[in-house]
């Protein structure tokens, strides 16, 4: 969850004043506000708050049911899908394959989640993908890749227009 909070200026009274919360998901942002069903009522000395929980990328504005109406400057907030991991061993044989899975979400069925593994340079390089398939909640993944030699290991799933770069947790595996 978010906490959009903000003050009311350049209306009196300040407090007490309805602010209706309104969000565009569409992409490039900025053109296509739709009322997210939330209004809330300003505090002494125009506070105001919203918890909110975007399943995608969305930019939001807030709206003061004041005379003239006051619009808020819009700000984005970026969703990052929750990528779990599981690996079959964490101390294969140098050369065995090793099974990576685990569940994404939100649902990103037909995507790919891409294994990595920390190179030389300290830079994550892909050696593996799996595709998403529908699972409920959200979307899972497996794949086997082969482990040459130890080495730290996450999975990433690319950003799109509806969701920013996801990361797993880093795991260590330790060849014998």
């Amino acid at each position: 969850p978010v906490v959009l909070s903000g003050k009311l200026n350049g209306v009196t009274p300040t407090n007490g004043v309805t602010v209706r919360l309104e969000k565009d998901e569409t992409k490039p942002f900025g053109d296509s506000y739709k009322p997210s069903g939330m209004t809330a009522a300003t505090a002494n000395g125009g506070g105001y708050s919203f918890t909110v929980k975007p399943e995608r990328n969305t930019q939001y504005r807030v709206v003061a049911q004041a005379s003239p109406p006051v619009t808020s400057a819009p700000r984005l907030v970026l969703v990052r899908p929750l990528i779990g991991l599981r690996v079959s061993t964490q101390a294969p044989r140098a050369g065995s394959f090793v099974r990576f899975s685990g569940r994404v979400q939100p649902a990103r069925n037909g995507a790919f989640a891409l294994v990595q593994r920390r190179g030389s340079t300290g830079r994550f390089v892909t050696v593996g993908r799996a595709t998403l398939r529908a699972s409920s909640p959200g979307s899972t993944y497996s794949v086997r890749v082969r482990v040459r030699s130890s080495g730290a290991y996450r999975v990433k799933l690319a950003e799109n227009a509806e969701l920013t770069n996801g990361f797993s947790r880093t795991v260590t595996l330790t060849t014998r």
